[in-house]
């Protein structure tokens, strides 16, 4: 990955890891997702995998399930919007977070 993208990932991780409560959401308040909804959407899976195991490297295992257990605006949790787009990230939060995902939740 080059330098831009690096630098992008410091700042994302440095801006998770430092938080006491469950992480925020980018976007305005109609708008809500958190940066493993962003992922689901990336161009490049393969990078977007790493990058989630780059964040869940640097992040308490409360604040992962929180963030794939977090709502977008449209009610969708991260593994919703895998499954929609059978996105190989699907597997990737899964094993990641499995003691602490909710699978009740439904959109």
């Amino acid at each position: 990955m080059d330098a831009a993208l690096y630098s992008v990932l410091d700042y994302l991780i440095g801006m998770y890891a430092k938080m006491d409560d469950i992480p925020c959401v980018f976007g305005t308040k109609d708008e809500l997702e958190n940066v493993f909804h962003i992922l689901v959407d990336f161009p490049s899976q393969i990078i977007a995998s790493e990058i989630f195991q780059m964040i869940c490297g640097e992040l308490e295992s409360q604040f992962i399930s929180a963030l794939l257990n977090e709502r977008d605006k449209n009610g969708d949790t991260p593994l919703h919007r895998a499954a929609i787009a059978n996105s190989s990230l699907l597997r990737n939060f899964i094993e990641t977070g499995k003691s602490g995902i909710d699978f009740n939740i439904q959109n």
